[in-house]
């Protein structure tokens, strides 16, 4: 059996995607990581693996915690904030190993999209 709502949802995902142009949804996504990273190197306890530059990533923005667990950080984040990150190892333990994050449970990861706001 197909998956008829999940069809009628995904072309209008599409339509949607096609009517904003992919290149408008990259600008949003590149201004919200800047914005992130801009007020996230001015923390201080906190490292930020990856390129500095908003232009230089995708839409993911990690944080390692100098002080406190990511689970920890994530549930304060979202029940005091309303902000919904992932926390962990996110399924790829070895680069954690390699990034240094793995003793301290792995990162917070942010993904601002589409629907993300300054706020």
């Amino acid at each position: 059996n197909h998956n008829a709502p999940g069809l009628i949802g995904l072309r209008a995902a599409l339509e949607y995607v096609l009517e904003q142009g992919v290149a408008q949804f990259r600008q949003h996504e590149q201004q919200l990581t800047a914005q992130l990273l801009e007020g996230l190197q001015q923390l201080p306890g906190f490292l930020l693996p990856g390129p500095g530059a908003a232009e230089d990533r995708v839409g993911v923005v990690s944080l390692v915690s100098q002080f406190a667990e990511p689970q920890v950080l994530a549930s304060i984040l979202d029940e005091n904030f309303g902000i919904q990150i992932r926390a962990g190892l996110h399924c790829a333990p070895r680069i954690h190993a390699c990034i240094g994050s793995k003793e301290a449970g792995g990162t917070l990861r942010f993904s601002p999209g589409p629907f993300t706001t300054v706020q």
